[in-house]
C-alpha cells in the first residue's frame, strides 16, 4: 500500500468526520424565515433562483417544502465554506449564465418566475447527459443543487424528527428485524 495515499485518505476521512456534524448542525440551527434570508455567499438574485429551484425539486405537499426547512441557507453555506475556490468560480459562472437565460426566456424580475418555469429549466438541463460548454456547466450546477437539496432536506431536523423514524436515544440493536415491524416502513433518521 502506498503510504502517502493512506495518510491522505486518513486526513480526508478525519476532515469529513469533523466537518459533517458542523454542517448538519447548520440545518438544525437555521431558523431564518425564507423572506428574511440574506445569502452569505450568493447574491440576492442567485438566492431567489436557488429558492425557486429547491422548491421545484421538493415542493410543499403534506410535507414542508425545501425552503421551509432552510435548504437554500444550507446550500449557500456549503458553497461559501466547503466548496473549493475553483469550484466556487465554476458555480458562480454557471449561475450567472442560468440567470441570464431565465431573464431572457421567462421574466426579467426573478421573483415572478413560476415553479413550472423552473421545472422546464430542470427538465431541459437534467434530461440530456451530453452537453458542452456553458450548457454543461449549467447542467452540472443544477445536478449538484438537486443532490444537495435532497441530502440537506433528508438530514434536516424537521424531516428527521417528524417524517423519518427518529429515536433520540438509540437502544437495543436489532440487526435482522423487519423494517416494517421496527419503524412502520420508515427509514431511520441520522
Amino acid at each position: 500500500m502506498d503510504r502517502r495515499k493512506a495518510l491522505r485518505n486518513i486526513g480526508l476521512t478525519t476532515g469529513f468526520v469533523v466537518a459533517t456534524p458542523s454542517l448538519l448542525s447548520l440545518l438544525q440551527s437555521c431558523n431564518t424565515a425564507v423572506e428574511n434570508w440574506q445569502p452569505e455567499y450568493l447574491t440576492v438574485d442567485e438566492g431567489v433562483v436557488l429558492i425557486g429551484l429547491v422548491d421545484t425539486i421538493l415542493p410543499k405537499t403534506d410535507l414542508p417544502s425545501a425552503s421551509e426547512v432552510n435548504v437554500p441557507q444550507f446550500i449557500d453555506v456549503i458553497l461559501k465554506d466547503v466548496v473549493s475556490s475553483e469550484e466556487q468560480e465554476q458555480k458562480k459562472n454557471a449561475m450567472k449564465a442560468l440567470i441570464t437565460e431565465i431573464r431572457a426566456d421567462y421574466s426579467e424580475d426573478l421573483n415572478k418566475v413560476k415553479e413550472q418555469d423552473y421545472q422546464k429549466i430542470l427538465d431541459k438541463y437534467l434530461s440530456k447527459a451530453e452537453r458542452e460548454g456553458e450548457e454543461k456547466e449549467i447542467a452540472q450546477l443544477l445536478g449538484s443543487i438537486k443532490w444537495m437539496t435532497i441530502n440537506a432536506y433528508r438530514n434536516s431536523e424537521v424531516i428527521g424528527e417528524t417524517v423519518l423514524a427518529y429515536d433520540p436515544v438509540p437502544g437495543q440493536y436489532l440487526g435482522c428485524e423487519n423494517l416494517q415491524d421496527l419503524t412502520g416502513g420508515k427509514s431511520w433518521s441520522l
